[in-house]
């Protein structure tokens, strides 16, 4: 079920590298999205509840997830860089 809601989630976010790998290792947005999924309690218990329920909250999930992974591509990240970049500019000067 892992390996479904991945993929899925990973498909809903139209992130062109994103191709799901079974072997997720290899793809960084999947172990973005790895994370996000099944990091945290709450997310696991969503996962097995939706097991059960035919993954009725496959699509919340999918939502909360994508927005996760979109916030770790484009915000942390963004924002670490600009720190690296405003602390290289600094050693420059």
């Amino acid at each position: 079920i892992k390996n479904k809601i991945a993929a899925k989630v990973i498909e809903n976010t139209n992130l062109k590298n994103a191709a799901f790998e079974p072997n997720y290792a290899q793809s960084s947005v999947t172990q973005i999205v790895y994370s996000c999924l099944f990091k945290n309690e709450i997310l696991m218990n969503m996962l097995e509840e939706s097991s059960f329920h035919g993954l009725l909250c496959l699509n919340e999930l999918t939502e909360y997830v994508a927005l996760q992974v979109h916030n770790s591509l484009f915000s942390e990240d963004l924002s670490s860089l600009v720190e690296t970049t405003k602390n290289e500019a600094h050693h420059q000067s």
